[in-house]
């Protein structure tokens, strides 16, 4: 027993406990000035809740689209006949008209009339188009005189060294004339360009082109 004035000894735990439910005053002169914390429940039912976002799908392979899709592509408005380039052939398919900044004494275009974003684009059921694309480039080639078919570079611009978005295969002559700029941009070792006839060859074996 303890008299008055005489303070007794408690155990750790009881201190604790005295502490923790606000007694601790009658100890050492230990006083806590605010209660101790409590716990809530929350009651998620009565919560507003917000509606989900669903993620956006990842990004898909560019679809083939038709020409008249996109009125602010260039080439798109020159396949439907809504601008004033000169048209030198064209067919249900294709359009081949001059390039604005040409690279040779001779630089043409051929574009589909379907919109295909570029060269890896591509698939193996293109094969037909694309060998079309040659062949109309050529004939052009042919008809403003240019005499040597084998002085000619014919392909196209990889991503992202594309200037326009819309699929364009170019068709320049005479290559053994084009500066030693011109053969870095369309040059048959080039990075940036890869001719028409390695463009099918890899259609043909790969089903694309990279």
């Amino acid at each position: 027993m303890t008299t008055s004035g005489e303070r007794r000894r408690v155990s750790f735990r009881e201190f604790q406990f005295r502490v923790w439910f606000g007694h601790a005053s009658t100890i050492s002169g230990c006083r806590r000035t605010q209660p101790p914390p409590t716990c809530s429940v929350i009651d998620c039912s009565s919560r507003e809740r917000t509606p989900h976002r669903r993620r956006a799908p990842p990004n898909l392979p560019k679809a083939t689209r038709m020409a008249s899709h996109d009125d602010s592509c260039p080439f798109c408005q020159i396949a439907k006949g809504q601008s004033d380039t000169e048209i030198l052939q064209s067919d249900e398919e294709l359009v081949c008209f001059r390039d604005v900044k040409p690279a040779a004494e001779h630089h043409y275009l051929v574009i589909p009339r379907t919109y295909i974003g570029n060269c890896d684009d591509l698939r193996a059921q293109h094969i037909p188009m694309v060998e079309r694309m040659a062949e109309m480039g050529r004939g052009v080639l042919v008809k403003n005189k240019v005499r040597d078919p084998k002085d000619i570079r014919l392909g196209f611009h990889v991503p992202p060294f594309c200037s326009v978005p819309h699929l364009h295969l170019h068709a320049l002559a005479p290559a053994s004339k084009m500066s030693e700029l011109t053969q870095r941009k369309y040059g048959s070792v080039s990075h940036w360009f890869i001719t028409v006839d390695d463009a099918l060859t890899r259609l043909r074996t790969r089903g694309r082109i990279r």
